[in-house]
Formats: C-alpha cells, sequence, structure tokens
C-alpha cells in the first residue's frame, strides 16, 4: 500500500500479484481498515484506499528493509499504471476523450510515480507507453510547466539511448513541443531559440505526415510570435496540402487558421475566408492529428482572430460576438492556457469599445489564471491590461504605475515580438491620459519602429499619434491633419473601415477647430451610413455627434 499514492482494489490485487504472488487481498486489507492504518473512501461506485502520510512513511521504511521486495513490488506498480496508461490511449483519440482523461487525472499521482521509476531506470519503452497520455491530461489542464519537466526527462532518456531513425523523429516531436511550451510559459528567448533550432535541424530528415504536422504547425507559431507573417502564411499553404493530401480535417483547419492569422493585416478577405473556413472545420471535432500539441484552443484562436479582424472591417457587433465565442469556448473545454488567451483579446477589444470597467474584470480574472498555473508572460498583460482600465477610469496616477511596472516585468522576460508595438501603443495612451503628451509621441515613434517602417505600422497606431500631436503644449495640428488624411487612405485600401470612420471623425472635428472649409463632414457621412451595425459602439456615437445626429 505504501508505493500507491492511493488504490482500487483491483490495481491493488494486480500490483500483489505481481510483486508478491497470488493472494486474497480483500482480508487483510479488511482488517486494516478496521485499525484505522488504511483509510478507505467511496469513488465513482467503487472503494479507494490510502494512507495518512505518517503511516504511508513507515509502511515505506519497512519495505525498504527487504530491498528485493521492495523493487519488485515498486516495478509491479510502475507495470500496472504503463498498462493502465496504454489502455486509455485509443479512448484519447475518440469520443471517450473527456472521460480517458477523467480516469487519468484520478491515477495522476501513482502514474508520476511511475514515471519517475522508468525515468530513473532510462526505460524508454515504458515512458512511450505513459508520455500519450500525461502528455493529454498536462496539456488540456494548462500543467505547461509540468509538461515541460516530462519533456525534459524523455530528452535525457533518448540522449543516452542507441540512436535510430525511429527515435530520431520522436526527438524531433518532443523538441519542437518543447520550444512551443517554453514560448508559451515565458515568451521567446534563448532557451526558446535553441530548442527551435535544434528542432529546425532534425526536421531535414522528417518525411512522414505524423512527424510533418507537428514541426510544421509549432513553426508556424514561432513565425506568428516572431512576426514574420509571410513565413508564418507559407507554413500554413503547407499545413493545407498535408491535410488535403491525409484527408484530415484537423490539418486543413490548422493550416487555415494560420494562414488567416498571418494574413490579418495584409489581406482582410483572405484573412477572413480561412479563418471562417477554420472555425468551420472546428466545429466538426475532428481529433487533434498531432501528439503533444500545446498552446490556446485552435477554435478558440481561429474565433479571436476573427473576431479582431471583424472589428476592424466594421462588423462590430460580430466581432464582439466572435471574441465573446472564444471566451465561452475556452471556458466550456476549461483549458486554462485557452482562458488566458481570450480573457487577454477580450480586454483589448473593451479598451476598443471604452469599456474600461469590462477590461478591468478581464484583467483581474486573467491575473487570477496566470497566478494560478505560473502563466508570467499572461500575469504580465494582465497587470498592463488593468493599468490601461484604471487609467480609463480617471485614475491615471495609479493606472501609469500599473502600467510600468507591466512593461518592466514584460521586458525581463523577453516575449514574443508581435507584442511589442501593440504594448507600446497601450503605454503611450496611458501617458497621454496622464497628461504626458510628449513621452507619449516618443513610444509611439518606438512603436511604429518596432513595426519595421510607417508603412507596417497599425493604421490604429497613427491615429493616436495624431490625437495627441493635438494634446501638446504647442500642438501640431497640420502633422495630426497629415496623419488623419494618411491613415483615411491606407485603412480604406485595406478594407479596416473603423479606422476610416474614426479617422474622419477626428479630422472634420479638426478642421472645424481650425475654422476650415469643406471640413469632411460629407466624406465622414459617406462613410458612417456604410455601416450596418454597431451603432452604440463609441466611434459610430462619436461620429454622429459630429454629423449632428446622423440618423441610424
Amino acid at each position: 500500500m505504501s508505493v500507491f499514492s492511493s488504490a482500487n482494489l483491483s490495481a491493488l490485487e494486480s500490483v500483489v500479484a505481481a510483486s508478491v504472488g497470488s493472494m486474497f487481498v480483500l482480508d487483510p486489507l479488511s482488517s486494516l481498515v478496521d485499525k484505522s492504518l488504511v483509510q478507505s473512501r467511496e469513488d465513482g461506485g467503487s472503494q479507494r484506499f490510502s494512507m495518512l502520510r505518517m503511516i504511508r512513511e513507515y509502511a515505506s521504511e519497512r519495505l525498504a528493509d527487504t530491498p528485493d521486495r521492495d523493487q519488485a513490488v515498486r516495478e509491479a506498480h510502475a507495470h500496472h499504471f504503463c498498462s493502465f496508461a496504454l489502455e486509455l490511449q485509443d479512448r484519447l483519440h475518440s469520443s471517450e476523450r473527456d472521460s480517458a482523461l477523467r480516469d487519468l487525472e484520478s491515477e495522476l499521482d501513482n502514474l508520476r510515480t511511475a514515471w519517475r521509476f522508468w525515468v530513473d531506470r532510462g526505460d524508454l519503452e515504458q515512458l512511450f507507453n505513459l508520455i500519450d497520455g500525461l502528455w493529454a491530461l498536462h496539456e488540456v489542464k494548462g500543467w505547461y510547466h509540468a509538461a515541460i519537466e516530462l519533456t525534459r526527462d524523455m530528452l535525457g532518456v533518448l540522449a543516452i539511448s542507441e540512436p535510430s531513425p525511429e527515435l530520431a523523429a520522436e526527438e524531433l516531436t518532443l523538441r519542437i513541443s518543447l520550444a512551443r511550451a517554453l514560448m508559451a510559459v515565458g515568451g521567446y528567448n534563448v532557451e526558446v531559440e535553441e530548442a527551435f533550432t535544434r528542432a529546425l535541424e532534425l526536421s531535414e530528415t522528417s518525411d512522414t505526415p505524423a512527424q510533418k504536422f507537428p514541426v510544421l504547425r509549432a513553426l508556424a507559431s514561432y513565425y506568428v510570435q516572431t512576426a514574420n507573417p509571410d513565413a508564418a502564411a507559407g507554413i500554413g499553404k503547407q499545413l493545407v496540402e498535408l491535410g488535403e493530401q491525409q484527408g484530415d480535417q484537423s490539418i486543413l483547419a490548422e493550416g487555415h487558421y494560420v494562414i488567416g492569422a498571418a494574413m490579418l493585416f495584409a489581406d482582410v478577405g483572405v484573412s477572413l475566408a480561412n479563418l471562417d473556413r477554420a472555425i468551420e472545420l472546428f466545429e466538426l471535432k475532428a481529433p487533434i492529428s498531432n501528439r503533444f500539441r500545446l498552446g490556446p484552443n485552435s477554435g478558440v484562436l481561429a474565433r479571436t482572430a476573427s473576431g479582431l479582424m471583424l472589428w476592424q472591417c466594421g462588423a462590430l457587433e460580430r466581432g464582439v460576438s466572435r471574441i465573446n465565442e472564444a471566451l465561452e469556448l475556452a471556458r466550456a473545454i476549461d483549458h486554462p492556457f485557452s482562458i488566458a488567451y481570450a480573457l487577454y483579446h477580450s480586454g483589448l477589444i473593451a479598451i476598443n469599445r471604452g469599456r474600461f470597467a469590462e477590461c478591468l474584470e478581464n484583467a483581474r480574472e486573467l491575473a487570477e489564471i496566470s497566478d494560478a498555473n505560473d502563466y508570467p508572460l499572461w500575469a504580465t498583460l494582465a497587470k498592463l491590461l488593468e493599468g490601461v482600465a484604471i487609467s480609463g477610469l480617471g485614475k491615471a496616477d495609479e493606472g501609469l504605475a500599473l502600467t510600468e511596472a507591466a512593461v518592466d516585468l514584460y521586458q525581463g522576460l523577453t516575449p514574443p515580438s508581435v507584442f511589442w508595438p501593440f504594448i507600446l501603443m497601450l503605454r503611450s495612451a496611458v501617458h497621454a491620459m496622464a497628461g504626458e503628451p510628449d513621452r507619449a509621441i516618443e513610444l509611439l515613434d518606438e512603436a511604429v519602429a518596432a513595426t519595421g517602417s510607417p508603412d507596417t505600422a497599425p493604421p490604429d497606431l497613427r491615429v493616436l499619434k495624431a490625437d495627441i500631436l493635438r494634446m501638446l503644449p504647442e500642438p501640431d495640428l497640420e502633422t495630426a491633419e497629415t496623419l488623419y488624411l494618411e491613415v483615411i487612405e491606407a485603412a480604406g485600401a485595406a478594407g479596416f473601415h473603423l479606422t476610416v470612420l474614426t479617422a474622419s471623425t477626428r479630422l472634420v472635428t479638426l478642421r472645424r477647430e481650425l475654422g476650415l472649409t469643406p471640413d469632411g463632414s460629407d466624406e465622414l457621412a459617406t462613410v458612417y451610413q456604410a455601416f450596418t451595425e454597431g451603432y452604440d459602439e463609441r466611434d459610430l456615437v462619436a461620429a454622429r455627434d459630429v454629423l449632428g445626429g446622423a440618423p441610424v
């Protein structure tokens, strides 16, 4: 009994028979329960047995007095739980996945004990019997740090094993998974780069779809996170081709998502079409193709990206609905990392809507989930959202202090570069709200530089810069007017109709302040009339006010 964290009767009988020999377990077990040396509790219609810690430690010491018997019992225990995990593998890839995961969780401590036994033995065969189930459980629960340790254990045993093509393929899959896990919990850093570099070296020998898919999907994440959309889109196309060749809907869905995400700010039509296709395919609930997957649920990712794009394009109600669907899905599957991802982006949309109290709620829930699961990147972004929200609610000094603290933490993580321009933009807005427009302009210029050039900078960033130029002690109204005009042209060409509306509203206001005619009201009215939803949203209300209460 001391080898088990807790045991059902069947497992105990199996280990006793394999290590000690045939015996009738129930009578001595009942006697131990009667003497309160073993505790019994009801668990899902059967009894489960365990020991208090002090009694278990004492029993373990007595077992260790006979080393041969001790090793026989521990090996029998490790074999039993390998068999248990192996029997659940088929269910993990079927409609019984949820129940299989519950069964795995009920034996988690025993499975970890078995894992440690086989790691110490360097037994790859037994570890492979365990890892699929353990990884699936850790991924679903968001236990990414523990998943990283599983991966490192496996790589350590692989390093002392006889090389073979099969083991090289396993090493590739594990290393790419390690890279994604490290990037998920801590951002992009030297360790992540080394993991990806080693995986890329190994990927040159990967020919089978089973090997290609996890490598390509992880590389897509890498390119998106490091702001290389062209490379990510190329990977997405390879995934679509692979999915079509294999007739695999889950690979196909991932490919369409990657293309859609990569093209978010490059081609609205292509982006939305691919994201819609991805959502449609994810709805089919096709089984996940790749072992050792990590990161937000793909359905959550696709809905979030689609929501952000629809919002920018002026489909405001549909955009908000998609963002809400992403959060609802993340909560429904109870996946902590997906919930964190959805809360962050829901907070961003709340800021864009001027709903700072809602953003504050998201930020605080995001902080709780991040602290509970040790997600330092999301914890940092939660603090950033909180700073922006508090500033928006009128507490500028408190909000600024929180924002600056968040940026300090963020820079200490060496995070993915894709976040940085948006963080600088939010930081700039907080400085502007705190009455520091000069500092706000400096941060916006840094954000533009981080995107590569003014031509590639998000249009919203240039709208904010024009707004702040008007706030300076000596306002630069000419440059502000030029920026609004540039944004209207660039955002219009890109299909970002909400940004066009926002810039047009600001332009009319500015020209009226300067007494200029024409002031652009006719053009603003044309832009406004193209909207068919979201009339209560802040930007449409502002446009109506400027137009003197244009009819809905």
